[in-house]
């Protein structure tokens, strides 16, 4: 079942086990304020079990039935969105 997990700055969210089979999964983080896919994480093989935001929404961590736990840094996505300008909700 899929799950949506909410970055501390409440911009950025993450959307995991799109692919409902126990096969692999992937991880989308999406852009709240402009509802565009921002990228793609892949990686587990299984189900992913819980995902974790780190307090300055520049790492996601995910865990997985797989055994694995998978830490992905998105500094620079976040560079990216301050250089589009829209950065009122990235320093809340």
């Amino acid at each position: 079942m899929p799950s949506l997990y909410f970055a501390p700055n409440s911009r950025l969210f993450a959307v995991t086990n799109l692919n409902e089979m126990n096969g692999p999964q992937e991880v989308q983080i999406w852009d709240s304020s402009t509802h565009k896919k921002l990228k793609t994480l892949r990686g587990h093989t299984r189900n992913i079990i819980m995902a974790s935001w780190s307090p300055d929404s520049t790492q996601l961590a995910t865990s997985s039935f797989d055994k694995t736990i998978r830490v992905a840094d998105l500094t620079a996505l976040i560079g990216k969105i301050k250089e589009s300008g829209k950065t009122d909700l990235l320093n809340s």
